[in-house]
Formats: C-alpha cells, sequence, structure tokens
C-alpha cells in the first residue's frame, strides 16, 4: 500500500530540483542597439558604415573569445587592410606581399602613455609579428615609403560590432549596466554616448553622431624623426 504523503513528498522535492537550475540560469544581459551618422556643419546626417562601436569598462562575463589570426599586408606600396580592430594582447602579423623586390620597415611612433613599435626592414616574402599589449589608436606608418598610412585600434573587451551601410549596429549579450559607449573610426574624433542595458530587455537604443569628417594626416616624420626623402636606399 502506497503512502501518499511519501509521493507527495517526493514530487515537491522534484519540483524544487527542477526549478533551482532555471532559476539559476535567468538572463542576466540585454542588447544595446542603434545608429551611427555623421553630420558636419549644418549638413544633414547620414549613416556611416564600417565604424567599429564599443562599451568601455565592461566586466568580462561573456566567454573569452578565441584570438584569431590578424594580418595586415603590405602589397602595392599599401597597407590592407587601412585600419583593423583587435583586442588587448592580439597579434598582427604584418607580411611583405609586394610583387617587386621592395623592403618595407613597418613602425608605429610613440605618443604620450603609449609605448610604440619598429618591425626592423624585411624583404618581400617575409612577415614579421606584433603582440597589441596596450588600448588605443595606433598609427602605423613605413620607415620608408612616406604614403603608407593605415590605423589598429585596440580595445579592451569583445563587447564591440560594426555599423552596417544604414550605420545601424547591434551588441548582444550586454551584462546589465550602464556603460560609457563609442564610436570609432579612422582619424576622426570619436562620438560618445551612454547606454542603460537592462537584464532581460530586448534592446537599449543609443544613437551616435560624429561631428567631424575623416581628416587622414598628410605629413608624418620618419622613425628617427627626420623627413622622408624622394628617394630611399
Amino acid at each position: 500500500m502506497s503512502h501518499p504523503w511519501k509521493l507527495s513528498g517526493r514530487l515537491v522535492l522534484l519540483v524544487v530540483l527542477l526549478a533551482t537550475p532555471a532559476a539559476a540560469s535567468a538572463p542576466v544581459t540585454g542588447s544595446a542597439v542603434g545608429r551611427v551618422r555623421e553630420q558636419v556643419g549644418k549638413d544633414e546626417p547620414r549613416p556611416v558604415k564600417g565604424a567599429v562601436v564599443y562599451l568601455v569598462h565592461v566586466e568580462p562575463t561573456r566567454a573569452a573569445r578565441a584570438r584569431r589570426p590578424v594580418t595586415i599586408q603590405q602589397r602595392d606600396l599599401k597597407f590592407e587592410p587601412a585600419f583593423t580592430v583587435v583586442m588587448q594582447g592580439d597579434t598582427i602579423e604584418f607580411p611583405n606581399q609586394e610583387r617587386n623586390a621592395v623592403d618595407h620597415n613597418v613602425f608605429s611612433p610613440r605618443v604620450p602613455g603609449r609605448l610604440g613599435f619598429d618591425l626592423g626592414r624585411y624583404g618581400r616574402g617575409t612577415s614579421r609579428p606584433w603582440v597589441f599589449r596596450e588600448v588605443g589608436v595606433y598609427d602605423l606608418f613605413c620607415n620608408l615609403h612616406e604614403d603608407m598610412k593605415a590605423q589598429v585600434k585596440v580595445l579592451e573587451n569583445a563587447y564591440f560590432a560594426f555599423t552596417d551601410a544604414q550605420g545601424a549596429f547591434r551588441l548582444p549579450s550586454v551584462p546589465a549596466g550602464r556603460y560609457e559607449i563609442r564610436a570609432w573610426r579612422p582619424y576622426t574624433v570619436e562620438a560618445l554616448g551612454t547606454v542603460e542595458v537592462i537584464a532581460g530587455a530586448a534592446s537599449a537604443r543609443v544613437d551616435l553622431v560624429f561631428k567631424s569628417a575623416a581628416s587622414p594626416p598628410r605629413r608624418h616624420k620618419r622613425l628617427d624623426g627626420s623627413a622622408y626623402k624622394e628617394a630611399y636606399d
């Protein structure tokens, strides 16, 4: 003969055990969405494609992003791509993939609060790496060819996304909280804002606006501070 109170007790215990993991897995993240536009003077704002939008000082609750190989090649006396976004600690390879026997010397000048680097001179078919350990923007130049320019943006976490053709972006799985949010593109003053991400919410919306057009540097010095010459050794 069965004992209902025992059966009932087992059922209650079963319910508690099943409910506990569900409660623990309640959503603690939300999403941030928005648009990035450019407005210079009194012109109508227009969407910006390819800007990177990122959050500052987010606790790293998202699973660590696997380190991926990143390459900036030198070809036809240019850096390709012209700008790159990586995370702090990522390594970038700089292969010389010129069609002809052309040497390069990739470097980034030192600026206040951040070290630069110099990869030295190397020839076609060879490559040299650099580990980007400091957050910030690195200007890339070639010590032999004045017109070669690029930038690397180093971020502190994986909470970033690129804007599409309409300037739209989405940052998923963001821990709940209030954050500074920034939009960056090469040679432009960053657009700043704040966003409040609510746990379980579909999205928190924020729009960012660049107030100036991109303006690449016209002149820069060689690694030793001297001016470039028309011919190179």
